[in-house]
């Protein structure tokens, strides 16, 4: 059917989009909505969003302007008679449409953003979302946009959803107890209002209903997963003498919460039961000390581990440390990563496989399918965050059922989110920092000579510094006020000296970029200018200041893990956000708290849950992101799908979503 209405050049397009039904495309809904059901007054109270206007057409015309063409048109408010300027940037299109179908004195339905002038009665808009001859009434609703598909045009794109929701069927799988709980409207009612609404009010129960869909369906998913995951492991141990021994001969004392967190972990793998745990904590609170014990209890059993991080660097600096620990216990410990010789790569892989490596480290190489392990006891995720759920879960095929399973996150999970999702991972907590770790002084400066000034005096007294940038380079120059590392770089070695000054990017390979954290870890660079190629893995006590540049343009997450680059020995460390946004509540945020887990929560607080119009949803987070905007009703619904769950409810639910509700993993529409 789909075929017949699109056309075979559509229908191709749409399928690679995986979208095979007219159902699949009734369920693309629009990215935007615009509510231009009034008719506004042309002044000053209406600048700055948008509104919808009617005015008489003066006149227009055609101009170029530094090769650009701009169509301009003159138009009378017809309530207050200001003057509005409307303008359309690059296009011809406007000018002979214009020319064809308007006169001076036609009345106009104008939609979109006012801006004022420094005339008084004067107003200006660019590109306007609507412009069309005002026929009553009927012009003023609310208006959808959809997200642009390369090969289609919008007017036929349009046809094809009109046709679409003609000839679908949309059946309702949501139990009839839950749609008198919630009061929802029909599925099908709330597709066709999505895409054709009748009020606000409208498109808010819609997205209401569709969310109710899509977070029972979650639930049920989540459900289903806990209890196909295996209570019970072979991976049992009996000996815990070569832990034992590091922990004695370790240079610090593992603080409190990290002594709690490894007796509670072992003695979950020593029950027999199947570990599934999830370490989080603040940077730099010693998580990965906890990862390699654990890797030390399984090897001292005869069992393999692998740790996977998600970038060379961090992968070869956890190698580096771990087989340095295990020399003295004739342990084998090896790397997996891009870019190993063929008889290296050759050699390691016949060690996992013949299980003579009990300790495997890597990047996602470890996830190839020419990686077989002899006996894969258990799997540890570093920055768990920065890995996909299906790469993640990947490592699962490679091991026998009951394989241990412990992720770590510098990024803690705000604590409503934790307690409705994380109900199949048990959470570790490390709240403590190391003895003599004190808290990063952060503050916001757009002083290029105070930050110059402020390093210079930490380098004289033998400390170090990171200055990371938001780009490598700015080839065409259209990046504005945007400082890049070539730019940076250029400005740091004139003042501080070349030598003095090293470039860190994730272009470099990997034997440059090793060459440039040895030499900043000895001490030969002082200043070390890098991408947020530094955000994970880089490790030196003695840098103690880090700058980050255009600070605005990095999520608080991001800009919390930069932090914890410094301050990671008993020296004090300092983070100057460079920026001349001072009131950016993220910034702010940053100064305000220390602690990665308030910062978790303030970070969930300040993206909210955005505006009910015009929200974008992306990939894979679509189901987490809903959930976390709508915690306790995903808490209700969970209850219900425990209930679903021994009926043919859940089956019916979870195989209609996956075969037909193709919204979020299509990459558009918006809840």
């Amino acid at each position: 059917m789909l075929k017949e209405i699109a056309g075979t050049r559509a229908y191709n397009i749409l399928k690679k989009r995986k979208m095979e039904t007219v159902e699949d495309v009734c369920q693309l809904f629009p990215s935007k909505y615009y509510d231009f059901s009034f008719i506004n007054p042309l002044n000053t109270s209406r600048l700055d969003k948008n509104y919808a206007f009617v005015c008489k057409l003066v006149s227009y015309e055609l101009k170029k302007q530094s090769s650009i063409y701009i169509v301009r048109c003159t138009l009378h408010d017809i309530y207050t008679q200001n003057e509005l300027c409307v303008s359309w940037f690059g296009t011809t299109e406007m000018y002979n449409v214009l020319k064809k179908d308007y006169h001076p004195g036609d009345t106009c339905f104008i939609g979109g953003k006012l801006k004022a002038s420094n005339k008084k009665n004067l107003f200006f808009m660019s590109n306007p979302i609507i412009f069309k001859k005002y026929d009553g009434e009927s012009d003023c609703h609310i208006y959808t946009a959809y997200e642009k598909i390369r090969g289609i045009s919008e007017s036929n794109f349009e046809r094809i959803i009109n046709d679409c929701l003609e000839h679908a069927t949309i059946p309702d799988k949501v139990p009839r107890e839950l749609l008198h709980k919630y009061n929802l409207m029909s599925k099908d009612e709330a597709i066709r209002e999505m895409h054709k609404p009748s009020s606000v009010e409208g498109v808010k129960k819609a997205k209401y209903r569709l969310n109710i869909d899509d977070l029972l369906y979650f639930a049920l998913q989540l459900e289903e997963k806990k209890r196909n995951l295996p209570a019970g492991s072979v991976y049992g141990i009996h000996s815990l003498a070569i832990t034992t021994k590091i922990i004695k001969n370790l240079p610090f004392q593992l603080t409190k919460d990290q002594k709690s967190a490894y007796e509670e972990l072992v003695n979950r793998i020593r029950s027999g039961k199947r570990l599934n745990a999830l370490i989080q904590g603040d940077v730099g609170c010693g998580k990965t000390i906890l990862a390699f014990l654990l890797m030390f209890v399984m090897a001292d059993n005869g069992f393999q581990s692998v740790l996977l991080a998600p970038t060379q660097v961090l992968a070869s600096q956890h190698y580096n440390e771990l087989k340095e620990m295990a020399a003295q216990y004739n342990i084998d410990v090896v790397y997996i990563a891009n870019g190993l010789k063929k008889k290296e790569r050759e050699a390691i892989l016949k060690s996992i496989e013949d299980g003579s490596a009990l300790m495997i480290v890597g990047t996602h190489s470890v996830l190839s399918k020419e990686v077989k392990f002899h006996d894969l006891g258990l799997s540890i995720t570093d920055e768990e965050h920065r890995f996909g759920v299906l790469q993640r879960e990947e490592i699962t095929t490679k091991a026998k059922a009951g394989m241990h399973t412990v992720t770590m996150s510098a990024t803690p999970i705000p604590r409503s989110l934790s307690d409705v999702l994380l109900s199949t991972t048990e959470v570790f907590n490390i709240q403590s920092m190391p003895n003599g770790r004190k808290p990063i002084q952060t503050a916001i400066c757009a002083s290029q000579n105070t930050i110059f000034q402020f390093i210079k005096k930490e380098i004289e007294k033998g400390h170090q510094a990171y200055v990371v940038c938001p780009l490598i380079e700015d080839k065409q120059g259209v990046m504005e006020g945007i400082l890049s590392v070539e730019q940076t770089y250029t400005e740091y070695a004139n003042i501080f000296g070349k030598n003095a000054v090293a470039v860190l990017n994730g272009k470099m390979n990997e034997d440059e970029t090793e060459k440039v954290i040895r030499s900043f870890k000895n001490g030969e660079i002082k200043i070390l200018v890098s991408t947020t190629v530094v955000e994970v893995g880089v490790n030196v006590s003695n840098a103690t200041v880090i700058v980050i540049n255009n600070a605005e343009r990095f999520g608080l997450a991001s800009l919390h893990q930069l932090r914890g680059r410094v301050g990671r020995g008993n020296s004090q460390g300092y983070c100057i956000l460079n920026s001349v946004h001072k009131n950016n509540k993220r910034l702010l945020a940053l100064c305000k708290y220390k602690n990665g887990f308030q910062i978790a929560e303030s970070d969930y607080a300040l993206r909210g849950s955005g505006n009910i119009l015009g929200t974008e949803q992306s990939g894979s987070n679509y189901y987490v992101e809903l959930s976390m905007r709508y915690p306790d009703l995903f808490s209700e619904l969970q209850k219900y799908a425990k209930k679903y769950m021994d009926t043919g409810v859940a089956e019916m639910i979870i195989t209609h979503a996956q075969t037909s509700d193709r919204q979020s993993r299509s990459g558009s529409g918006n809840r």
